[in-house]
């Protein structure tokens, strides 16, 4: 995928040590990953448009999940989300979203609280409502 600055050190992204970060990476290239999954296997995100969910392995196996995104109901039209947090990148929160006609847009906020990160990414998308033209 051409990203340069995403580098994920393990399968989770949490922190390995209390200074060593489990991922890094831009708030431009968690984006383009989004939108490439958006574009690609836009069933894995599913999931995450609901409060809880249950999703299977290759196997067969499933796992009962509760989403953490607090804010999948204030978004109107959500395609999908993805949550983190950990105490080096702190609070994050990438969400797609169609403003209508068919045109997704996607937010991504890094580095934020945990409990802010939700109001930040509101925050975004209302700016984004109140200032998009139609085509």
């Amino acid at each position: 995928l051409k990203l340069k600055t995403l580098d994920f050190k393990n399968v989770t992204g949490l922190d390995i040590s209390p200074t060593e970060a489990g991922a890094v990476g831009s708030a431009e290239e968690v984006s383009l990953l989004m939108e490439h999954i958006l574009e690609t296997y836009p069933e894995i995100l599913e999931p995450t448009k609901k409060v809880h969910a249950r999703v299977y392995n290759s196997a067969g196996d499933f796992h009962d999940i509760e989403n953490t995104n607090e804010v999948i109901y204030a978004i109107p039209s959500l395609l999908g989300s993805k949550t983190g947090y950990t105490d080096l990148a702190g609070g994050n929160l990438t969400i797609a979203f169609d403003v209508g006609l068919n045109r997704p847009i996607i937010v991504t906020v890094l580095g934020s609280t945990r409990e802010e990160r939700f109001s930040d990414v509101l925050r975004l998308v209302r700016a984004v409502q109140a200032n998009i033209t139609e085509l």
